[in-house]
């Protein structure tokens, strides 16, 4: 890689300069972005571009609910905080919501459908997210639709902002877009299925994503197919991306993979039922994943089961984990759960319908997530 011929040309430098290149560097890894530059807010699916699923804030002790937003039809996106805290979260009802910190709607913008993806919001306000007309939506922060790129079938996938400010889409018609920030397509990869799944920013600065036709995709930042994974089902889960660049990515076939940067097999779990939602990484290397077959894990970063709890519904929702490496998920049965690392149950919280919107964990502990036609605020009694 052309960063370390860089370094290995500095090394009689001076210690400050070599400190600079080194951030530089991680800068690059990491696919540095606006997204990346909010720290503790939550800009989109799975928290950052990596898609961990990972916050550096605690979540409640002794949670209620704060309160609570109902819209008009089911609530499945996951919620997405921008850089002033506001919330932004899509409905079947056909709209895409903002929501203030207090649970007050600021705005809300209707599609021509439902809107089951999860927003991405950059540094300067801006959302962007799809809905089941085929469009890929861009908003102002107050409001007003700036532009829409259309694709040939439904947007359930979330878009990342990656690099430069481009915009990466799944869509139904079976195809990845790359698209500028002034809505501007850049290049297109089709595979042979369906992409529900939302893409994933590897530390190359190219993207992963899963397609219906059975197969994981690594994509060049140019838009080549830089390699294929083939599994025995459809992938609509999101990848996340360790610190080592190795991408984990779970199949309806109840299988979880494990990819290396540059594509290679390292291994695959075996899990009870279809894995549709995504893993969330431990600062350890732990990866938290849940199955359609009701059960919660906890798996090595060499596929090792470490534990197993049957939580006795579906885990419909994405895991997400906060500072203390408490696990957040919804249930198939009106729930948020929560269970500590080692595998007991912290608490539970009852909302109303069933959950598959992916929880946020924000500044102050507090807990976001969709749920029934609701969006919900969780966080500690007074």
């Amino acid at each position: 890689m052309s960063n370390k011929k860089t370094m290995s040309s500095m090394t009689r430098t001076s210690s400050f300069t070599r400190m600079v290149m080194t951030i530089f560097t991680i800068f690059l890894l990491v696919g540095f972005n606006p997204a990346n530059a909010q720290g503790d807010s939550w800009p989109m699916f799975r928290q950052g571009p990596h898609r961990t699923g990972v916050s550096d804030v605690a979540g409640p002790s002794n949670p209620k609910i704060l309160w609570r937003v109902q819209m008009n039809d089911r609530v499945d996106s996951s919620p997405a905080v921008g850089p002033d805290g506001t919330i932004y979260i899509g409905s079947h009802d056909g709209s895409l919501y903002a929501v203030s910190p207090e649970g007050e709607v600021v705005w809300s913008v209707e599609t021509k459908s439902w809107v089951n993806s999860s927003p991405a919001v950059a540094e300067d306000g801006t959302v962007y997210v799809g809905s089941g007309d085929h469009s890929l939506y861009t908003i102002s922060k107050d409001g007003e639709v700036l532009w829409t790129f259309e694709t040939d079938g439904p947007i359930f996938s979330s878009p990342l902002i990656g690099k430069n400010g481009t915009i990466y889409i799944g869509s139904g018609d079976g195809r990845l877009y790359a698209v500028s920030p002034e809505g501007e397509e850049l290049w297109n990869v089709e595979t042979e299925g369906g992409i529900f799944g939302s893409p994933t920013l590897m530390l190359d600065g190219g993207i992963c994503v899963g397609s219906r036709d059975k197969r994981i995709y690594g994509i060049t930042e140019e838009g080549e197919v830089a390699w294929t994974i083939e599994t025995g089902a459809w992938v609509d889960a999101t990848a996340a991306v360790g610190e080592d660049g190795t991408i984990y990515i779970g199949s309806r076939d109840t299988f979880f993979y494990a990819v290396s940067p540059e594509g290679d097999l390292l291994w695959k779990t075996e899990l009870a039922g279809d894995v549709f939602c995504s893993a969330a990484i431990g600062k350890d290397g732990t990866l938290y994943v849940g199955s359609i077959g009701g059960y919660l894990y906890a798996l090595s970063s060499d596929g090792e089961i470490l534990w197993d709890v049957n939580i006795g519904q579906g885990i419909g929702s994405s895991l997400a984990l906060d500072a203390d490496e408490t696990i957040y998920f919804g249930r198939r049965e009106d729930n948020l759960t929560a269970f500590r690392s080692d595998g007991t149950k912290k608490f539970d919280v009852k909302t109303s319908g069933d959950v598959y919107s992916s929880p946020i964990i924000v500044p102050g502990g507090v807990i976001y997530m969709g749920g029934g036609n609701s969006l919900y605020a969780i966080g500690d009694e007074e």
